[in-house]
């Protein structure tokens, strides 16, 4: 392409992300006054319910209203990230604009990796300000910033040369993929002491799963504390109640300090690894012919299972996350509760 095709490229891509992400906030915006209106009306309902008939009418009708809502509130969260991803995608499609006049700023320049007794990384400019690094780097993760200065700095064979090659061929004219998959992960705050942080957690024994009785008091606590919660309901005096969360309580109170432990360790690593499993969705649901990239497609799946690598990081993310939400005053509820 030319500069002048580049130009309206980035220019037209810039009109169109910037107008749809406007759309999407104003439709979230909207959303976000119907989520408030309906969870404070069936709060009231439930209420009223619950007064003119019977506590368990209101308390059923509102826990199948949480049902419904917690689906709204998801797709009413996917609203916002939409508008995020293509906020991104106008962003980046204004930093490329910039480099078509030389300004490579919106670019990290690679400097933590130059090192003044390598054979040649100083003498040709590849680490540092206007270096080949910052040309080059269109990375948003602290691991793909590794792999690149691994590329620039490290001797390798002809042959994988070749192979680099012929996946930077058949990437080439997939502009919109690969602008997607920049999107995604901009914003993430990713540091590799992070991932260093993860290894060494799950390089331990489990704190919980490795003695028999927290696993007995899992999967007793809710069966108790539930079953506690019905029968009050129609007939348990509140003071007999209270004694069927105390397993849910032992629990927590024997293992607090090792989650919290695996909480600091741990902290901030839920958002970085959801941003990973979104990357790594993206390349699961393309297609390539080039060796290399198929390798890696092929790497990501697991032999006798459907799921790919995301799922499983999107998994491990979403547990990660319930840890920097135990101190939520609903969640302490349901600790209580054995939930």
């Amino acid at each position: 392409m030319s500069i002048e095709t580049l130009i309206q490229e980035y220019t037209k891509r810039i009109e169109e992300y910037s107008a749809e992400a406007k759309a999407l906030g104003s439709k979230y915006n909207t959303y976000s006054f119907v989520r408030l209106v309906l969870f404070l009306g069936f709060l009231v309902l439930s209420s009223i319910l619950g007064v003119s008939f019977h506590v368990a009418a209101g308390l059923i009708l509102f826990l199948l209203f949480l049902i419904g809502f917690y689906f709204f509130v998801q797709w009413h969260t996917a609203i916002k990230t939409k508008k995020v991803h293509h906020e991104n995608l106008a962003t980046l499609n204004q930093q490329e604009l910039a480099t078509l006049r030389h300004d490579y700023s919106a670019y990290t320049d690679g400097k933590e990796f130059e090192d003044a007794q390598h054979p040649y990384t100083v003498d040709m400019d590849i680490f540092g300000s206007h270096s080949v690094f910052q040309f080059l780097n269109r990375t948003t993760t602290a691991v793909g910033r590794n792999a690149l200065a691994a590329y620039l700095s490290k001797e390798t064979t002809k042959e994988e040369v070749y192979a680099r090659q012929e996946a930077i061929k058949e990437l080439k004219p997939m502009l919109a993929w690969r602008q997607d998959f920049q999107a995604v992960g901009m914003g993430t705050e990713d540091e590799l002491r992070f991932s260093l942080a993860l290894q060494e957690w799950l390089a331990k024994e489990s704190a919980i799963y490795g003695h028999s009785k927290y696993k007995l008091a899992l999967l007793l606590a809710p069966i108790i504390s539930v079953g506690g919660i019905i029968a009050a309901i129609f007939w348990l005096p509140w003071q007999i109640l209270l004694l069927t969360f105390a397993p849910a309580i032992y629990f927590l109170r024997n293992t607090k300090e090792a989650i919290d432990k695996i909480a600091h360790q741990t902290d901030a690593v839920d958002k970085i690894l959801f941003t990973y499993s979104r990357l790594i969705e993206h390349i699961e649901k393309q297609s390539f012919t080039a060796t290399k990239l198929t390798s890696l497609t092929n790497s990501l799946q697991s032999k006798g299972n459907k799921n790919g690598a995301s799922d499983k990081i999107k998994r491990l993310s979403y547990l990660i996350g319930q840890l920097n939400v135990r101190n939520n005053v609903f969640v302490i509820i349901l600790n209580l509760i054995g939930l």
